[in-house]
């Protein structure tokens, strides 16, 4: 296994833990808008997911289009839609 599969797999097992709190909180809540934030948390765990299907491609270009993506994901995720639900 590669450092980049293995670093995708914590990531996950983080990501599974996390997304499983949140979308509890906000059921729990009421939270208006928690259908279409569980939709994120699904796109986001789909993409990753083919990220590791093609796992036997880790070129510098693909680790650079992972990045991108982790980076424009997870800042705006929690900068946008995590922080809507904490106020």
């Amino acid at each position: 296994m590669s450092t980049v599969d293995a670093t995708l797999d914590e990531l996950l097992e983080y990501v599974v833990t996390d997304f499983s709190n949140e979308q509890q909180l906000m059921e729990d809540s009421g939270y208006p808008d928690f259908p279409a934030h569980l939709k994120l948390h699904e796109e986001f765990s789909t993409t990753v997911a083919a990220f590791l299907s093609a796992s036997d491609s880790w070129d510098d270009d693909r680790i650079q289009e992972l990045r991108r993506f982790l980076n424009k994901w997870l800042i705006g995720h929690i900068m946008t839609h995590d922080l809507r639900f904490g106020n």
